[in-house]
């Protein structure tokens, strides 16, 4: 099965593409990816499709569940797994869309919610979780909200976003990430933009695109250690600056043909 990046080309078709080999990625038992993680769990990191509400922890879109069904028609971690989502409810509605399948056929499957892996609450109401009792009752039996307090979301660490409570909850939630039992194979973690930028250690100005799928391993110095790093797997980063490569090329030629288009006089611009 191969690995099928996000394309917004290939995502308006709503239809599996071919793929060129240097991008076809095979995906064999137990890890799907071509060389076997330097210690398990892998870790499968997602983000959310749902940026600018401005209402208080919005449901999130339909259309981006759709996309992140359609992406994970074709790619599937392999072996057991083990599913997270941040608490707001727009990374639980990924989450149970992307995933339907699971939840259809194991009526025993829940999605765990882990409150640390909430976004990175900088005064967007948007960013502010619901209370542990109405998740409770809106998700019913499809949600693990043990980990949650009655109202998580007013904790120091989760409602006050000083750099030193974002670095230490990205710490907490790689630690029990990487500290699942060793039957695992596989974990898979929809959370937020700001959010995985602390939790992957990336430059916090750069961003996680809408609906991206990042795979990493827990880096082998830091397998016991308090810190519990990731890195990203050599093919997960070979995929995405393939990806960034093509899709500057074709920003590149949109706009040679927009301008190839001004000057035949075939486009017009209208100031007001």
């Amino acid at each position: 099965m191969p690995f099928v990046p996000v394309d917004a080309e290939w995502v308006k078709a709503g239809m599996p593409v071919e793929m060129p080999p240097s991008l076809a990625l095979t995906l064999p038992l137990p890890f799907g990816l071509s060389q076997l993680p330097r210690r398990k769990p892998l870790v499968f990191l997602i983000r959310d499709g749902d940026h600018n509400w401005r209402t208080h922890d919005p449901e999130g879109s339909v259309r981006e569940i759709d996309i992140m069904g359609w992406l994970f028609s074709y790619v599937k971690p392999q072996g057991r797994i083990m599913l997270f989502s941040s608490p707001l409810r727009r990374a639980i509605n990924t989450s149970l869309g992307l995933f339907s399948a699971v939840f259809t056929t194991n009526p025993d499957a829940r999605l765990r919610l882990l409150p640390y892996a909430c976004e990175i609450v900088t005064g967007a109401i948007a960013d502010v979780g619901s209370p542990r009792k109405v998740l409770e009752q809106q998700y019913g039996n499809k949600i693990n909200a043990e980990s949650l307090g009655e109202e998580w979301f007013k904790e120091e660490r989760i409602a006050k976003a000083t750099l030193q409570n974002s670095f230490w909850r990205a710490r907490e939630v790689r630690r029990f990430l990487r500290d699942v039992p060793p039957e695992i194979d596989a974990v898979v973690l929809v959370s937020h933009s700001a959010f995985l930028k602390y939790l992957t250690d990336n430059d916090p100005s750069t961003d996680w695109d809408a609906h991206e799928l990042r795979v990493y391993t827990f880096r082998d110095t830091e397998s016991a250690s308090q810190e519990a790093r990731l890195e990203e797997h050599p093919a997960s980063l070979a995929i995405r600056r393939t990806l960034q490569e093509r899709l500057a090329g074709q920003r590149r030629r949109a706009t040679e043909e927009t301008i190839r288009r001004l000057q035949d006089g075939q486009l017009h611009f209208q100031f007001q």
